[in-house]
């Protein structure tokens, strides 16, 4: 009699309310668990300072770069290829005088047009052909480099033009050393202050990030007769951007 009742009152119950009923404990399970697990977990990540850092270095440059064409017109194209190579030889024999390494020249932009004058009727006359090429040298012994250009000059005589003239730094890695020491011990200085302040000790380096930067300098060039070509090599200041974290114990 009593398993009627009890079959009764089951066969009243909602299929619905059972599964809600059995989604609820499975949900207080489940929170139950993850919170033991979470209790157990522990943090691997240790208690840190970073800071950022501007470390610099100024020097004096000892490089010169120079760009410069040789040129030429001439009645036909080919007679003026045939005179920019000359030009090109004498630039080479210069450079070759003057212990300049042949892997510090370059040359490129090789370029050949007609070139016209026109008359007040806008009529034009063939003046020739304009042929030029660019080069790129590189004089690693800044202090040579006016005598170099002169002697450059007078070898091509007004076939060899200089477009630019720009200073660098030999041994930029050398420098870019200093900078960076620099950098690192001016971080260092912040993070053992918060350190100390906190009531903590700097510990080891956790990571390093860096940015570098350059201030190239211009040279002047001065010519004098008695002199030569000279150069005013001013200073360099490299820089270097460093984001440093350390480990707090």
């Amino acid at each position: 009699m009593a398993e009627r009742r009890v079959s009764k009152q089951l066969s009243k119950i909602n299929p619905n309310q059972i599964l809600f009923l059995l989604a609820s404990l499975l949900l207080i399970a489940l929170v139950i668990v993850v919170s033991m697990v979470a209790g157990r977990v522990t943090n691997n990540y240790p208690p840190s300072v970073a800071f950022s850092a501007v470390g610099s270095a100024s020097i004096t440059p000892d490089g010169i770069k120079l760009s410069g064409s040789a040129n030429t017109l001439a009645r036909t194209s080919s007679a003026g290829l045939s005179e920019v190579a000359k030009v090109g030889e004498s630039i080479r024999q210069v450079l070759a005088a003057n212990n300049v390494d042949s892997k510090n020249i370059s040359s490129a932009n090789l370029s050949i047009y007609p070139e016209y004058s026109y008359t007040p009727t806008g009529s034009r006359n063939l003046l020739g052909y304009r042929v030029s090429q660019g080069y790129e040298v590189v004089l690693e012994d800044g202090k040579a480099a006016g005598a170099v250009i002169d002697q450059l000059i007078r070898a091509t005589g007004d076939k060899f033009q200089i477009n630019s003239i720009s200073s660098f730094i030999t041994d930029q890695e050398g420098v870019v050393k200093i900078a960076r020491a620099d950098a690192i011990a001016k971080a260092k200085i912040k993070a053992q202050d918060y350190a100390q302040l906190t009531g903590k000790k700097l510990g080891k380096i956790l990571s390093i990030n860096e940015n570098g930067m350059d201030a190239p300098v211009m040279p002047m060039a001065t010519s004098k007769d008695s002199l030569g070509t000279s150069f005013d090599m001013g200073s360099t200041k490299v820089e270097v951007s460093l984001y440093i974290s350390w480990e707090l114990k």
